[in-house]
């Protein structure tokens, strides 16, 4: 595992799909607790916070629109530093800013992993797909017998693959 480094858990994001949700977004509708749309193609949304009792931030975020194959409209945060699309910013504590993950350098958690950690954590995932106690997988009632050994080969196969990689470790 890296320390030092920057993961999403621990920082405040704002998603555009519960922005959404939440405030009932429609064209050309104003309510007092809504985000307001003046022209679809010209719209966004304005922040304001405050940071510390003594530094407040406000400004614009653009946000654009996409039209699924399947009808209705995506909504998108135009990042402020990028431009770029994005469904999710993320407010970095010293700048003050909401901007996207790439912008900001922030990591998934998974990417700072080592090859050790994300086998072990791919091990997990497979047993917590098939069930059982004591590191012992037992096949769930209602999965098919086939899908049981596919998953437990799977899971022996991981469980090698932790054991070898561990062996290595302790040899250096």
């Amino acid at each position: 595992m890296t320390f030092g480094k920057r993961y999403l858990e621990n920082y405040f994001s704002i998603n555009i799909s519960d922005l959404v949700r939440a405030s009932d977004m429609e064209l050309s509708r104003t309510k007092t607790n809504t985000l307001r749309w003046v022209n679809i193609e010209n719209s966004y949304v304005r922040f304001r916070y405050n940071l510390s009792s003594d530094k407040s931030m406000s400004y614009k975020v653009k946000l654009s629109y996409t039209n699924p194959h399947y009808g209705g409209k995506r909504f998108w945060f135009i990042c402020p530093v990028t431009n770029h699309r994005v469904k999710k910013l993320f407010l970095l504590n010293k700048e003050g800013f909401f901007v996207s993950r790439k912008q900001s350098g922030i990591l998934y958690a998974s990417q700072g992993k080592d090859k050790i950690d994300r086998a072990i954590a791919k091990k997990w995932k497979i047993f917590d797909r098939i069930g059982g106690d004591f590191n012992i997988p037992v096949r769930p009632k209602g999965m098919h017998h086939k899908t049981y050994i596919k998953y437990l080969t799977a899971y022996r196969k991981q469980e090698e693959l932790c054991e070898s990689l561990l062996l290595e470790l302790s040899r250096k």
